[in-house]
């Protein structure tokens, strides 16, 4: 029997045992087996052999890196996924009577404090939550930084 026959007879098993029993481990070996087997048609030589185990390997770190979990870290929801968002603040704050409010995407959130006034318009990010009230700081682009200096330069 040729060797690209026996790869394929022996990917086709190997995936079909892996549905029989679900383990992610038969698979790899068999869409290896099945990957290596079109290669061996051409070849037709026995040192085709070491692809399939290189192959193998590879498959195994791409599903282990797929099914554990790494990326899922990265997204967050609920309160946490506030902190860093980014808003327009459409009503001024005022720290003594406790007022202001920040649009986040759709969501109007009320601002319980800020380090500095805000004019309402102004882009805030997201520093901290507590119940239905945000902490906001001012984001500074670039042109409200020069604006800023050039302005207390011309002052002094």
């Amino acid at each position: 029997m040729e060797l690209w026959l026996i790869l394929f007879l022996a990917g086709l098993g190997l995936v079909g045992l892996e549905l029989v029993l679900p383990m992610m481990f038969w698979m790899p070996l068999g869409l290896a087996a099945l990957a290596t087997a079109p290669v061996s048609y051409f070849l037709d030589h026995w040192s085709v052999l070491g692809i399939w185990p290189i192959l193998s390997m590879v498959l195994f770190v791409g599903i282990k890196k797929s099914f554990s979990g790494e990326d899922q870290q990265k997204y967050k929801s609920g309160v946490e996924g506030l902190i860093g968002m980014e808003g327009v603040l459409v009503e001024a704050i005022d720290n003594q009577k406790g007022t202001g409010k920040v649009k986040i995407s759709a969501d109007v959130w009320n601002v319980r404090s800020c380090e500095v006034a805000v004019p309402v318009g102004k882009k805030v990010r997201i520093v901290a939550v507590s119940g239905n009230q945000v902490d906001v700081e001012e984001i500074i682009d670039f042109q409200d930084y020069l604006e800023k200096n050039f302005e207390r330069k011309l002052n002094e």
